[in-house]
């Protein structure tokens, strides 16, 4: 995406966002679509969707495994990269 493109998106009077997250304790990804009208003083927002998709308790396990100290295991992190994002883009179909 370049500045051109962010600029001509700021420009629209409505966005649709997706904001995504997973907190410390690794129970799953919080959602949220959101509706955006406006700018500045007069920008509206609007909740449209919210949802809490739980990680599997084996990718959770491994997570939480990767995350202690010495003991991630570099194969395992990257195969965590994948499954995380899959994990995200679920969560987002989800939601829609």
């Amino acid at each position: 995406m370049t500045v051109k493109d962010l600029l001509k998106l700021s420009q629209k009077k409505t966005k649709h966002i997706i904001g995504l997250m997973s907190g410390t304790s690794l129970d799953g990804i919080d959602a949220v679509l959101i509706r955006v009208k406006g700018n500045s003083t007069k920008t509206k927002i609007t909740k449209i969707a919210f949802g809490t998709y739980p990680f599997p308790l084996k990718m959770k396990e491994m997570m939480l495994k990767n995350a202690e100290y010495m003991g991630g295991n570099v194969t395992e992190i990257c195969k965590l990269n994948f499954l995380i994002a899959h994990a995200y883009v679920k969560a987002v179909k989800n939601l829609c």
